[in-house]
């Protein structure tokens, strides 16, 4: 357990101070906590795709164990929804990071909005190709012609 502790807090904190150190107008954007001498960082909201589901669950860990704050970060977590426009706030600087599926990232990304993927919540993307059993598709060959649907 202790090994997951270490490299999630490595992470975030290599994420966190990177991404701030080179976005940030500030020419001092940390400030310095008078009473234990720690490196406060700038507030950062984090912006979900969905309602809490447990592929966000180490963001919601990391809160309640109290990670962020032991690091100097103070994180706000907004659960999305079916009109969370996670692009559009972090391209506009509403949310600092957004959760969102790699497709859709890449997509936005190629009509111009200002976005960089900085890490993968999964290994391999979940996205399937799903039909009925009774289906006589069975291999890429046979949607040759064939109609299929997408979530956009």
């Amino acid at each position: 357990m202790d090994k997951y502790k270490t490299f999630f807090r490595l992470v975030f904190s290599l994420t966190f101070i990177l991404l701030f150190s080179s976005c940030s107008n500030n020419s001092e954007p940390f400030a310095e906590d008078e009473k234990n001498s720690q490196v406060r960082f700038p507030k950062i909201t984090a912006q979900l795709d969905w309602v809490a589901e447990p592929e966000h669950g180490g963001f919601y860990q990391a809160e309640a164990l109290g990670y962020f704050t032991e690091e100097g970060l103070e994180v706000e977590i907004i659960q999305g929804g079916a009109n969370a426009y996670v692009h559009q706030k972090v391209a506009s600087n509403t949310a600092q990071f957004g959760q969102s599926g790699s497709l859709s990232a890449i997509l936005a990304i190629s009509r111009g909005l200002p976005l960089v993927n900085v890490a993968a919540v999964f290994q391999d993307d979940p996205a399937v190709l799903m039909m009925h059993e009774e289906n006589p598709i069975s291999s890429f060959e046979d949607l040759d012609g064939e109609t299929l649907m997408a979530r956009p």
